[in-house]
């Protein structure tokens, strides 16, 4: 089975909302997000176009498609605290947005500094619940034979005199 080509001619594009994140992976400062709310007007496009936009927009060599490199995706603290401020956030949002971030970062180091000890948490865990299990089924089986022992003597047979 030979793999079937897959080619695009047109494309649209949506403006969705920003709204404040809450993605701990940001390095500093507050995340943004997308909502779910957008501009129901579509950018319509063939692919060439945008593509010559793209290149026109960042100044590249004639006919040089533009090439999206890491660094370029990656907005500064003070960017996004810009585009978050001019959304209509408070400063005061977008500091309760960061401690609870902070919260999450401290919760995932913890997590990562206790990997080496969770082999033997995990152990334990298992002991208890066998121990518990143990304990439940001897308290189980002690109130089978007395509750056997009463109907035995209540029917008459008292085998334990014997």
């Amino acid at each position: 089975a030979l793999p079937r080509p897959v080619s695009f001619s047109h494309l649209q594009i949506r403006t969705y909302e920003t709204i404040l994140g809450d993605n701990p992976s940001c390095s500093g400062g507050p995340s943004l997000g997308l909502g779910w709310r957008y501009d129901p007007r579509q950018y319509t496009a063939t692919v060439d176009e945008y593509e010559a936009h793209q290149s026109r927009l960042y100044d590249c060599p004639d006919g040089t498609p533009y090439v999206c490199r890491p660094e370029d995706l990656v907005l500064h603290r003070s960017e996004r605290e810009a585009i978050l401020l001019n959304t209509g956030y408070t400063r005061q949002d977008l500091a309760d947005s960061v401690r609870s971030l902070n919260k999450v970062k401290n919760k995932r180091r913890q997590t990562v500094h206790n990997l080496p000890v969770a082999f033997v948490e995990e152990r334990v865990e298992v002991v208890k619940k066998t121990m518990r299990r143990w304990m439940w089924k001897k308290e189980r089986t002690r109130f089978m034979y007395e509750d056997w022992k009463k109907r035995d003597v209540a029917n008459g047979n008292n085998r334990g005199s014997r």
